[in-house]
């Protein structure tokens, strides 16, 4: 027969495995949001030396064709840099719901184990308490035995 405790125990495993696999989730999650923050900073360092450059090369030079085209150049970067910027918004709203669900998977995980506890020391206490009173009725019943 078995116990309380042990059919829970398959309960509180079986949350345990939906806690991990959230976390795991949670992980690739994060790690993507770091791989497109990291893009984002990379094109914004781009932009920065890219800005500073033509800076140094139109020194004195009023060339309008190069000017337009840097121009042109920058409006394009700071356009991908838009795009990242929406990629990384992204990726944090689903890491953001990433952790909400295994937040929920690790509380519910969490409540079963204490539970699977707690029912076993209620086991633990009750069979002491058996093991008590069977140890006692022995105990009487070779008293009154002796007593015959």
């Amino acid at each position: 027969m078995t116990t309380k405790s042990q059919r829970l125990e398959l309960v509180a495993q079986l949350a345990a495995r939906k806690e991990q696999a959230a976390m795991d989730e949670l992980q690739r999650s994060r790690q993507y949001l770091d791989q497109q923050t990291a893009q984002l900073d990379s094109l914004k360092q781009y932009h920065r030396q890219y800005i500073d450059e033509l800076k140094q090369q139109l020194q004195g030079q009023v060339d309008m064709q190069k000017i337009q085209s840097y121009q042109q150049f920058t409006r394009q970067v700071e356009g991908a840099i838009e795009q990242q910027n929406n990629v990384v918004a992204n990726a944090q709203q689903q890491f953001d719901h990433k952790k909400a669900d295994w937040l929920v998977f690790r509380d519910k995980s969490r409540a079963l184990q204490e539970l699977v506890e707690k029912y076993r020391n209620q086991e633990r206490i009750a069979a002491e308490k058996m093991e008590e009173k069977r140890m006692q009725d022995d105990f009487t019943g070779r008293r009154f035995s002796s007593k015959r």
